[in-house]
């Protein structure tokens, strides 16, 4: 019979969860060279899963008292003896998790995680879970194309000087990176007629080489990456790629959205040498319709790997997941239901899956049975229920 573990337990550092020892040492048997020590051929060299607040941070609901918020010592743990190398984060920017973050960068870091916070600064006046940022001047919002008054002029000097002072800000504590997602993707940008004057894509470049010149300013390694929304199709996919050619040459990595059937995803990784693959593990692999899979685990599996195969044979140097992107929220059919954090006793067998891939997109197919039958024994088995990915036990 397994011994319970509190919950404090859990969310401790590791220096604190002696009694933990023994559920690592068994994941990272089932994972062996998987758990990141050893580079494999084909191993991307970003390798991250990004987030919206609610699995780095132990969060209550959607709650931003600082008092609500601490760090999910657990998840790191976890993330890293599947072999990520990057955590993104989104969501995190207001001045509540200040505190929160600075535990959580020092204890990533000690790991050896790389760490980037995303941001909008061109976008404000709403709740940062509407894809805006904290706390801009109310006197510098501009109307949008959305009807709102949440744009920031990327033209207009004070608005610029609010940017920049924000994205020093943004680089604390220790930031290793910038995920940059221009609000022309949403339409929340600036609708000023000088902003009118650029389409959509070039808008996005204005933004982003403005937002990375600043930030290498500040911090000259910084990798600045951007995150873009509407990517489904080919269409989409050539044109932003088309749009974007006068971005920067610092920018290295374009994460894009809406990639969630094969062709689309292909789409993408085809348009632009700089466009990175991201994939949402439950929505496109594990559970597409938000229930158990008619699929059998193997099939899915092996979907989950010739994705990565597909950007692994493309020269991609980068791959992200999302990994409960908004802490169960996504979950369809359970949309309207607070958002949580969940907390894990052993590795779920979720999460080593998605850095097994990453790790070794040309594993075989005994290979890929073979680590699906040692996860079975050894990890919380969460690949065949929705409820246990999103809400754990």
């Amino acid at each position: 019979m397994k011994p319970k573990i509190a919950a404090e337990a859990l969310n401790a550092p590791l220096s604190r969860r002696n009694l933990l020892i023994a559920v690592a040492d068994s994941t990272l048997a089932c994972l062996g060279s998987l758990s990141g020590t050893e580079k494999k051929a084909g191993s991307f060299e970003v390798r991250t899963s990004q987030d919206t607040g609610w699995n780095i941070f132990q969060r209550k609901g959607w709650s931003t008292r600082p008092q609500d918020i601490s760090v999910n010592y657990r998840y790191l743990d976890q993330m890293h003896e599947a072999g990520l190398n990057w955590l993104i984060v989104f969501w995190t920017n207001a001045p509540e998790f200040e505190e929160a973050w600075v535990k959580a960068s020092t204890y990533a870091h000690s790991l050896g995680f790389r760490v980037a916070r995303a941001c909008y600064v061109f976008a404000s006046g709403e709740p940062e879970t509407t894809m805006a940022e904290p706390n801009a001047p109310p006197h510098l919002l501009r109307m949008s194309p959305s009807g709102k008054k949440v744009g920031l002029c990327p033209h207009d000097p004070e608005t610029r000087e609010w940017v920049a002072k924000t994205l020093a800000k943004r680089l604390q504590p220790g930031m290793d990176g910038i995920v940059f997602e221009p609000p022309p993707e949403t339409s929340r940008n600036c609708n000023c007629d000088q902003c009118r004057s650029f389409s959509r894509f070039q808008l996005d470049a204005f933004m982003a080489n403005f937002v990375t010149e600043q930030l290498k300013k500040i911090k000259p390694d910084v990798e600045v990456m951007l995150h873009m929304n509407d990517t489904g199709g080919r269409a989409i996919s050539q044109a932003m790629a088309a749009g974007l050619q006068v971005l920067s040459n610092s920018i290295h990595y374009i994460f894009g959205w809406n990639t969630d059937d094969e062709a689309s995803f292909t789409a993408w990784l085809d348009a632009d040498p700089r466009f990175q693959p991201f994939t949402h593990l439950s929505r496109a692999i594990l559970f597409p319709e938000g229930k158990a899979s008619p699929l059998s685990i193997e099939e899915r599996a092996a979907k989950a790997f010739r994705w990565a195969r597909l950007a692994a044979d493309r020269g991609k140097k980068a791959y992200s997941y999302d990994w409960r992107y908004f802490a169960g929220t996504e979950w369809k059919g359970h949309e309207r239901e607070p958002p949580t954090t969940r907390l894990s006793a052993r590795m779920p067998a979720s999460m080593a899956l998605m850095g097994a891939t990453m790790n070794d997109p040309y594993l075989d197919e005994k290979g890929q049975r073979e680590l699906l039958r040692n996860l079975r024994a050894t990890t919380e088995w969460d690949l065949e229920d929705p409820k246990l990915f999103y809400r754990g036990i």
